[in-house]
């Protein structure tokens, strides 16, 4: 994906924090200890390998967020496993979001781990998105009792930035369209051969 999105633009920045699920200690002391970060850092070196100059990772390193700049506007991306699945229903809620707010000053904030796309706003002005997640719900949805139904899944979201407005022109990306029958979806052997193996390669984790 990120290798296409290279062939199109000028420029591509890749924005990465670790979540719960990477975790590699029962204690979780070392924040470092993250599979996530793993992962990140190696794909950040295989396309390097491949010659890639116009993509740029920005790792958070062992935090659970990272701010950016763009245009101007101040976003603020975080896993998300910490905090209410709202953002504005609940008193609780409201007081987490306006103290995320006061530490980080972000004019959007963009969340996961919930898997659910949610919009909301704080203090009237910025916003906090929560992006869906492209996995099917499985057994843990139906015990938490919100079991995937969906004809359509949601995949993530699309917007354009301008200099006056964070998020403008919005779009939600979904796989109505798709025939996924009909996906070319490599195996895990075509992936070995396009790669090579990891222990031949200086920059392999």
């Amino acid at each position: 994906q990120v290798e296409t999105l290279a062939a199109h633009f000028e420029t591509v920045t890749v924005t990465a924090v670790p979540g719960n699920h990477g975790l590699d200690s029962a204690s979780a002391k070392s924040k470092q200890a993250n599979q996530d970060l793993n992962v990140y850092r190696w794909v950040a070196d295989r396309l390097i390998d491949r010659g890639h100059d116009n993509i740029d990772f920005k790792i958070s390193q062992g935090r659970h967020y990272v701010n950016r700049e763009i245009r101007d506007h101040r976003y603020h991306m975080r896993h998300g496993q910490d905090e209410q699945l709202h953002a504005d229903a609940t008193a609780r809620s409201e007081s987490d979001q306006r103290g995320l707010l006061h530490a980080h000053g972000f004019d959007v904030q963009i969340r996961g781990h919930h898997h659910t796309k949610r919009e909301a706003d704080v203090l009237n002005d910025s916003r906090v998105i929560t992006l869906p997640s492209p996995k099917p719900g499985g057994d843990f949805a139906e015990r938490i009792g919100r079991p995937d139904i969906s004809v359509g899944r949601d995949l993530g979201m699309l917007w354009r930035i301008s200099d006056k407005r964070p998020i403008t022109g919005k779009y939600d990306i979904d796989d109505l369209d798709l025939d996924l029958d009909d996906l070319d979806v490599p195996s895990t052997e075509d992936i070995r051969s396009r790669y090579g193996n990891p222990n031949d390669v200086p920059h392999a984790l």
